[in-house]
């Protein structure tokens, strides 16, 4: 079993330890602006929760809410390495609901449900938004800069 494990898991260990090592030598600068906006990411997702929540009637503690943001995103990070880890997201947020935000397990299911439906409309927003940019971003002049390596190069 352990090498079944390991023949699943080790692409995308491979994989993920090879993107590390590619942004390894990115400016401070560069990484203070990707530690910002993902806190903003996670300011609005977080905000975008509270509002699936209350709009369904269901008002869980606060401390249940913040954890089921924080387990939410650590656990799909984590769906990626672990093999059949496609539930893990709800089973860290419905867990966290009904144990610190004090919901009963239907509820938890229902605010999960919600949470799910609130990121596809998100990723729906930014699929038309990409759709809107597409033009600029494979215009001829873009893909020059790209092989000359202006865009995307540190400054």
């Amino acid at each position: 079993p352990l090498g079944w494990l390991f023949s699943r898991t080790g692409p995308n260990v491979r994989l993920f330890a090879e993107s590390l090592t590619r942004v390894w030598n990115v400016s401070f600068s560069r990484w203070t602006q990707v530690v910002i906006w993902s806190f903003v990411i996670q300011a609005v997702q977080f905000c975008a929760l509270v509002c699936a929540t209350y709009a369904i009637d269901i008002h869980p503690q606060w401390p249940g809410l913040l954890l089921s943001q924080g387990m939410g995103s650590l656990t799909v990070l984590l769906a990626f390495v672990i093999p059949g880890g496609l539930g893990a997201y709800e089973l860290a947020v419905i867990s966290s609901l009904a144990g610190p935000g004090g919901l009963i397990l239907v509820d938890a299911g229902m605010a999960a449900l919600c949470f799910r439906v609130v990121q596809l409309l998100g990723l729906a927003c930014a699929g038309v938004c990409f759709l809107g940019l597409a033009k600029g971003f494979l215009s001829p002049e873009v893909a020059v800069s790209m092989r000359q390596g202006w865009i995307g190069s540190d400054e």
